[in-house]
């Protein structure tokens, strides 16, 4: 049912709402690779969502003894099915994925001062503010320290807690042992657990052991595709891969109307860098085109959209000859002189970047990206200066 069209409209409208909360957080400074991430993992949880509210209006059907119910009555069920998915509980979601993405570009801003400025844990300061939250209250820690990993905000449904950058020299450090234990004692109860979790820091909008979600997908080859990890042939994994279909499609449906925007028809964009050879990248539509058709990573795809950021940082690996196709023996792409290979982070892992050594237009042209890449086979160094491709 998850790939029917009803259904399908009913994940999109889920993933519009928190969409519109990723949307209140980020700006034009946010990484795409950031923003990508925050949609892909609210995409993916509002598959499950859906998947677990149509469970229960299955289960709806026949009262305990089995018996099929009257319509009236199946219809009321259905009803408080509908409000508590699409009312209740979507708002404290809508409200989280605020707070979380707030707090997740947040944390970007601080990774990337590094341990100059301290963090210090804030509650909101009134009558409203938790007992086990004001327990962290001005909680005043440097950014690596291992508190942050677990106890970063926000700490449980529609917490108002944040964390903000501080002077050294302004504030005593914390005890980071002491905080730990009181960031314990604030998530002790069960359903409080999964909010251990930091979501610049994993770039996940919603809490990974969210009852929605798998509990563990083992050494499942999607594994990597939806980053949710913790058992294999749970009910849930039947889920899995329409939902991975749809989140795939939504991610190249955006990646596509960037495209139109950024990206002249028969033209490209640059994007430069001091670690290019020739101080700049050409990236195409057709190109960008080409990943989306060869890859089923949904960090990737979703990572396309706004890949002319000059703060992705790309690392140069080596090259590699072009080689005639074993079968054929035909130069595939006989307008590379040889292929050069990057190391990119997008989404917090490292991806291979393939570029094209252009002959005619003596510059490096995107041509695909890789999830692995077996560096052993690559040569070191330039074979030959660009004006030479």
């Amino acid at each position: 049912m998850l790939a029917d069209p009803e259904v399908r409209a009913l994940i999109l409208e889920t993933f519009g709402s928190l969409d519109i909360a990723i949307n209140s957080a980020i700006s034009t400074e946010t990484p795409p690779e950031l923003t990508a991430a925050l949609r892909n993992n609210a995409f993916i949880f509002s598959g499950f969502k859906t998947y677990h509210s149509l469970s229960e209006v299955g289960l709806a059907l026949t009262d305990p003894d089995g018996k099929v119910k009257s319509f009236e009555q199946f219809s009321r069920d259905v009803h408080a099915i509908d409000s508590k998915y699409n009312v209740n509980y979507l708002r404290a979601e809508y409200n989280h994925a605020v707070r979380s993405s707030q707090m997740a570009v947040r944390w970007n801003d601080a990774v990337r001062d590094g341990d100059r400025y301290l963090l210090q844990y804030r509650t909101a300061g009134d009558g409203r503010v938790r007992e086990a939250h004001a327990a962290l209250h001005n909680t005043t820690l440097p950014p690596s320290d291992p508190f942050w990993d677990s106890y970063y905000p926000p700490n449980g449904w529609n917490c108002r807690c944040t964390a903000v950058q501080v002077l050294r020299d302004d504030y005593r450090q914390s005890d980071s042992a002491a905080a730990i234990a009181a960031g314990e004692a604030c998530t002790s109860e069960p359903k409080q657990r999964i909010f251990r979790f930091n979501p610049g820091k994993q770039l996940k909008l919603f809490p990974p052991k969210h009852p929605y979600l798998p509990k563990g997908c083992g050494n499942c080859s999607r594994r990597g595709q939806i980053n949710l990890s913790r058992g294999l042939g749970l009910p849930q994994c039947q889920a899995c891969g329409p939902i991975l279909k749809l989140c795939l499609k939504e991610a190249e449906r955006r990646v596509k109307e960037w495209m139109k925007e950024k990206i002249p028809e028969h033209g490209h964009i640059a994007i430069t860098g001091d670690n290019f050879t020739t101080g700049s990248m050409l990236v195409t539509r057709g190109a960008l085109k080409d990943v989306m058709w060869h890859t089923s990573n949904v960090a990737i795809i979703g990572s396309l959209e706004g890949i002319d950021r000059t703060a992705l940082k790309y690392r140069y690996l080596g090259w590699m000859p072009n080689k005639p196709d074993n079968e054929t023996g035909e130069i595939k792409h006989p307008e590379a002189a040889f292929f050069m290979y990057y190391e990119v982070e997008l989404g917090g892992k490292n991806y291979y970047v393939n570029v094209k050594a252009h002959k005619g237009l003596k510059a490096e042209v995107f041509y695909c990206i890789y999830g692995k890449c077996d560096t052993s086979k690559l040569k070191p160094g330039i074979p030959k200066p660009p004006e030479q491709w």
